[in-house]
């Protein structure tokens, strides 16, 4: 759990910068994108991972029975799909947490910052999620890397 609070302040921190950066440019492209779709684009990402992951692990566990190979380490590589899995879930209901900060008419004029805080916190969740689906595809490639040899 401590990797996903580590990554996920570095993806708010990166979607802090995106924010100021299409402030900078006065473009709305990057809110308005994000307030329509993230959590459609979060939901989609977790339904993607969820069809590699078990196509992974079967393929995984076909391996593992061919070699008669010790299978001790596929239970710790569900239980590290199963988190992801979580995380995923996290990001979702976290995304929408800050999309209602961002937005609250009864929030912002008592804590203004709630729009920019809510706003680098939806992105920071896109982005984390295009990291896990990076992830995974980056797991995809040493599967069939180790399939060839």
């Amino acid at each position: 759990m401590l990797n996903f609070i580590r990554n996920f302040v570095l993806a708010c921190l990166l979607g802090f910068l995106t924010n100021w950066t299409a402030d900078q440019l006065q473009s709305d492209f990057v809110r308005e994108f994000l307030r329509s779709n993230v959590v459609t684009i979060l939901v989609a990402l977790t339904a993607i991972n969820a069809a590699t992951a078990s196509i992974m692990l079967t393929q995984l566990r076909e391996m593992l029975d061919r070699r008669n190979a010790d299978s001790g380490q596929f239970g710790r590589t569900i239980d590290e799909l199963r988190l992801s899995f979580v995380e995923q879930m996290l990001l979702v209901l976290i995304a929408i947490a800050g999309e209602i900060a961002a937005t609250s008419g009864r929030l912002l004029p008592v804590f203004p910052q709630a729009s920019w805080i809510g706003q680098a916190v939806v992105t920071g969740t896109f982005l984390y999620g295009l990291y896990i689906t990076f992830d995974t595809a980056r797991a995809i490639f040493i599967l069939l890397q180790f399939r060839s040899q």
